[in-house]
């Protein structure tokens, strides 16, 4: 490769003046550099086909010191053209030792003299000759031996340049803090971060701290822009950073913001008013150290109690992180313990292989689908025939905490005949819903001057003297019966059979178990669904049947010492939702909130 000077715009490559200008500089070759480490200022010797105006000069000078971060460029411009009135070519440059000496100038550094002018420098050596470089435009080329000569020597200087730009830009970064993971800005963020859930719209430019959790940039093809846009966190809030960037602008923000970065970011509040929200324009975006917690405790703990996100509605942590940040922390052993799934087992295992014990667990759920389908509960002690008080309520709706009682109706069944019998209306104190009004039949106009709830319960429990209770789905009955005793502070332990579990249990052909239901495939009478002293009664009706099945299957023992197999017969294979036709309803009390 040909050896030549150095072009202008080689040396400034970022230097884009207008174009009348650039075609003057384009004839400009730099023939040496110095660089000032210490007041950052470069002078560089040109050669020109013409002197340039001083003006020219220091308005180049300017442009290129804004443009490199410098504080001053001198040129030094030399032309090379031959004197007026000489017709012959420019003679050899004399020898070193004729060399006049260089013009003294208290702003040229010591390291001048390394770098002679064009026309001073030594002839070339005879055995290493070289073609001349091209002639400039606008003037005649220097001698070809000046021209290599010149060449070698300014490579020297240029390596001198080079070595003194890496040391005044390493000075300048460290006076300036300079970081180099800068996505975005040429300036050091130097504010203190503040919380997002802080900010507000008159505050101005801000630094916000956090982690990038969603990107979404759009590119404007038609418009050559970018919209970059993505949304930051430092978890007290979370803030959008938007701005329109026209051209290459935004392509730094687009190529270096990637979801998890932890970035810190200097930029103006204002209102995006396509989303009608406040959104923080970058000004600065820089990478930052994330702080991480640390375990520094001698002796390292074991976690046995994780939850990660495979536990519904329970815990947003991933089941790899988790097992690696125990590794980081020097945990020995982790321990997996989710609700009731093992979907983060794999994970789990594959993270901690080699690294970390992983023990795996789960939060299993227990079910007791023995003792809410009971058929006979309490302590007391009875026959089969003996007296057994059978009831039903009606009530103004399903919840035994919030709806109260409007009927009470019981039938005393003493060796399968119905005997005595009771009913009362219950001022509920309150109007009834139009759908218990159809539901019932019962009016508020019916209710007018009924006793109270403690007056009611009190008769009842009276006119029950004691004897165990039957119920259709009686947790329902004996529910509002509790709740009620409890308010009004009436003791209230009683002994009761529910012949809901009993009658899936002696008529499994049966899909529903409805009151109605059952009594009709017992061929019983007819009766008025949804009054309480009809519903009683059928109680009543329909435990003679069930007392006959059970006494043809064995069961004999009294009510409160169950067999197996015998009055205390749990469900089998039937749920709640079965058993009153429908999921997720109350038992027998689908239908009928009373």
């Amino acid at each position: 490769m040909p050896e030549r000077n150095l072009p202008f715009f080689e040396m400034f490559a970022k230097y884009h003046p207008a174009p009348a200008l650039a075609a003057q500089l384009e004839t400009w070759l730099v023939t040496g550099a110095v660089m000032d480490s210490h007041s950052r200022t470069i002078e560089v010797k040109l050669l020109c086909t013409d002197l340039p105006a001083p003006a020219l000069l220091d308005q180049v000078g300017r442009e290129v010191s804004q443009i490199y971060g410098l504080r001053g460029v001198t040129f030094r411009p030399a032309c090379p053209q031959v004197p007026a009135g000489v017709e012959e070519p420019m003679p050899p440059p004399p020898g070193e030792e004729d060399a006049p000496p260089p013009p003294e100038d208290a702003d040229v550094p010591p390291m001048e003299a390394a770098v002679p002018p064009a026309w001073e420098a030594p002839p070339a050596p005879a055995a290493e000759p070289a073609p001349a470089p091209e002639e400039p435009a606008g003037g005649p080329a220097p001698p070809e031996e000046d021209l290599s000569q010149q060449e070698k020597l300014f490579r020297q200087t240029e390596a001198m340049r080079q070595q003194a730009m890496k040391a005044a830009m390493a000075a300048h970064k460290e006076a300036r803090g300079f970081s180099s993971q800068r996505i975005y800005g040429i300036r050091q963020i130097k504010k203190a971060p503040k919380p997002m859930n802080t900010l507000e719209l008159d505050m101005g430019v801000v630094t916000v701290e956090g982690d990038v959790f969603a990107v979404e940039h759009r590119e404007l093809k038609k418009r050559n822009a970018w919209v970059i846009s993505f949304d930051i966190t430092d978890y007290t809030s979370s803030i959008r950073v938007s701005k329109f960037m026209p051209g290459d602008e935004g392509t730094p923000i687009v190529n270096g913001v990637k979801v998890g970065m932890h970035l810190k970011i200097s930029g103006r509040l204002n209102l995006n008013r396509f989303d009608n929200d406040m959104v923080l324009e970058p000004l600065i975006i820089e990478t930052a150290e994330k702080t991480v917690k640390q375990d520094n405790a001698p002796e390292k703990r074991v976690e046995l109690h994780l939850h990660t996100k495979m536990s519904l509605m329970d815990a947003l942590t991933d089941t790899k992180d988790a097992v690696k940040r125990a590794i980081q922390w020097g945990h020995p052993a982790v321990a997996i313990t989710d609700h009731g799934v093992a979907q983060s087992f794999p994970d789990a295992w594959s993270a901690g292989k080699g690294k970390c014990k992983v023990l795996l667990g789960t939060e299993a759920y227990y079910i007791n689908n023995v003792d809410e389908r009971l058929t006979v509960r309490g302590e007391q002690d009875q026959d089969l025939d003996e007296p057994i008080v059978c009831f039903d309520l009606e009530t103004t709706g399903l919840s035994k905490e919030t709806d109260v009682i409007t009927e009470i109706g019981a039938v005393v069944l003493d060796h399968g005949e119905v005997k005595e019998r009771f009913q009362t209306f219950v001022d509920p104190q309150r109007k009834l819903a139009p759908n218990i009004v159809q539901l019932t039949g019962i009016t508020d106009e019916m209710l007018v001057g009924a006793p109270s709830q403690a007056e009611a319960i009190q008769a009842f429990l009276d006119f029950a003297a004691g004897r165990p209770l039957a119920a259709h789905n009686a947790e329902f009955d004996i529910g509002f019966i509790r709740t009620g005793c409890q308010r009004y502070g009436i003791e209230f332990q009683p002994t009761f059979v529910d012949t809901l579990p009993l009658a899936q249990n002696l008529l499994p052909e049966l899909s529903k178990y409805k009151l109605d239901v059952v009594c009709r495939h017992l061929n019983l009478p007819d009766f008025n669904h949804h009054r309480a002293s009809d519903d009683a009664a059928m109680v009543g009706y329909m435990l003679v049947p069930f007392i006959r099945m059970l006494r043809d299957r064995g069961a004999h023992p009294p009510a409160g010492e169950p067999g197996p197999g015998q009055e205390q017969l749990p469900g089998q294979g039937q749920t709640d939702a079965q058993a009153s036709g429908g999921a997720g309803q109350e038992p027998n009390r689908a239908a009928e909130p009373l």
